[in-house]
């Protein structure tokens, strides 16, 4: 199981013993949200710094791509789609969507949208749906 903290910390844990696993310092500030890709072969993480970490979980959790932003974030959603080979991330800019290549992590489109007029992220899992992009649990 991976957690994500405060401080920006990733943590990989063993559940039946609560042993930590593997631990990742990449972000320089709180983690908003932590997924695997649907095989497994992948964590992504993305934090306050408006940053996105991919990890490679068959190469003890090491990073392997960051895609960096300047502008610190309150919020940020991602999403893949149902096979791993898409990532969305709206945020770290509040108007856009970008959608990467979730290996490479090269952008492929950029989507602009209208700001929300709710709190709730039923406009973000709309435009999922519409791009083919499902939530992923592993």
């Amino acid at each position: 199981m991976a957690c994500g903290f405060e401080s920006g910390t990733v943590r990989i844990f063993n559940v039946p013993t609560t042993q930590t696993i593997h631990e990742q310092q990449q972000h320089r500030g709180a983690v908003l949200q932590v997924m695997y890709s649907p095989n497994g072969e992948r964590l992504y993480s993305a934090a306050v710094d408006g940053h996105i970490c991919v990890y490679d979980t068959q190469q003890k959790y090491q990073p392997i791509k960051m895609v960096a932003s300047e502008v610190p974030v309150k919020s940020i959603a991602l999403v893949l789609n149902e096979d791993g080979s898409l990532l969305a991330a709206l945020g770290p800019k509040p108007a856009c969507v970008v959608v990467f290549d979730a290996v490479t992590m090269n952008p492929l489109k950029k989507l602009r949208r209208e700001k929300r007029k709710s709190g709730s992220n039923e406009d973000e899992v709309r435009l999922a749906r519409t791009l083919g992009i499902n939530f992923a649990a592993r």
